[in-house]
């Protein structure tokens, strides 16, 4: 069984080298659809923090529910008599710690004896060590089995889901020896159909204009927004209309605002808890809510004051353009015109 079971371990550790592998592919893409431009550190820090960032809740929230189920921590070992000979098993080891004297502190310095048994705890005789030890409830058996077992496998089964979305014609050799050679020609200046999703061409990196920082801060969908009125019909100098840029960020901006305030009342409704002997409290949650509606908050922030300063510069419509144009390999979008229908 332990055989078996390192098998498995291993294929999904062995996971992590395709990880690295398909990075050093997307990494050359991503050169491919910026029109010549680098960026693999980018891509390398963001491998590497998202993992961090999910091992707040990912070891906070188990924790937090063996709290809540009553999870018993092991007996002082001082305590704890020798088992395993005839007439010593799980029954001796149960009846010797329901015996426990009144203030004798067997089990641990804050719970009788009585209390663990009383929560579901049951004590056992441990074979390996020949003394006795404790059983916990079922539900921290289940959540236990939960956290090893069940949630891993399904963000793996996630995982497996993810990879049938890769593209089929980025599985072999010679699609990436066709990235390559699309990349030399765009350094040469040409046109290039993308080979991975043929009938979309990529063209070569413009140089940034006076704004191309600002508008970075927005989704294609939002540039579009601001000059998709006018396609057709404006000239490529005249100004974009910036007018509504401000609504998705103002929103999302109440909306992470809103969630500081119910984090920082989880956090003040779990303070007495903290003094529980296991933590069972809510304030690490209410500090999860807090950091991400700062996050949202700061973010979407940013995002509104950028928006509401260029609403007071002379941005063309040819900067939007070009931007959104820029981003069109990455979303899939048909690329705007710059000139109105009609004119040469």
């Amino acid at each position: 069984q332990t055989f078996f079971l390192l098998i498995i371990f291993g294929a999904i550790y062995g996971g992590t080298f395709l990880i690295n592998t398909l990075l050093s592919d997307i990494v050359d893409y991503d050169e491919l659809l910026t029109g010549g431009l680098r960026r693999e550190a980018s891509y390398y820090m963001a491998l590497n923090f998202v993992p961090k960032f999910m091992l707040i809740p990912g070891e906070c929230l188990p924790f937090l529910g063996m709290a809540y189920l009553k999870y018993a921590r092991p007996v002082k070992e001082r305590f704890a008599p020798a088992c395993g000979g005839d007439g010593m098993g799980d029954a001796f080891c149960h009846t010797y710690y329901q015996n426990e004297t009144l203030g004798a502190r067997w089990c641990s310095d804050t719970k009788s004896c009585q209390d663990l048994i009383d929560s579901g705890v049951t004590f056992i005789c441990n074979n390996a060590l020949e003394t006795c030890g404790i059983k916990q409830n079922d539900g921290v058996q289940t959540l236990l089995i939960m956290c090893y077992s069940v949630v891993p496998a399904i963000f793996v089964l996630g995982g497996v889901a993810a990879l049938c979305f890769y593209p089929r014609a980025a599985r072999s050799r010679s699609s990436h020896d066709q990235v390559m050679q699309a990349i030399d020609k765009l350094k040469r200046g040409e046109p290039v159909e993308d080979p991975w999703r043929p009938g979309s061409m990529v063209y070569p990196m413009e140089p940034p204009t006076e704004h191309s920082g600002a508008l970075s801060y927005f989704f294609p969908h939002e540039l579009k927004h601001c000059v998709a009125d006018e396609v057709g019909q404006r000239m490529p100098n005249d100004l974009a209309d910036f007018t509504s840029l401000w609504h998705g960020p103002c929103a999302w901006l109440v909306c992470g605002a809103s969630v500081i305030p119910l984090g920082c009342v989880a956090i003040s409704a779990g303070l007495e808890g903290l003094a529980d002997d296991l933590g069972a409290s809510v304030s690490p949650l209410g500090l999860m809510l807090v950091g991400l509606g700062v996050v949202i908050a700061w973010f979407h922030g940013m995002r509104l004051w950028v928006a509401l300063h260029l609403r007071g510069l002379a941005v063309t419509r040819k900067e939007v353009i070009t931007k959104f144009n820029a981003m069109a390999p990455f979303t899939g979008h048909v690329r705007l015109p710059l000139l109105p229908s009609g004119t040469e």
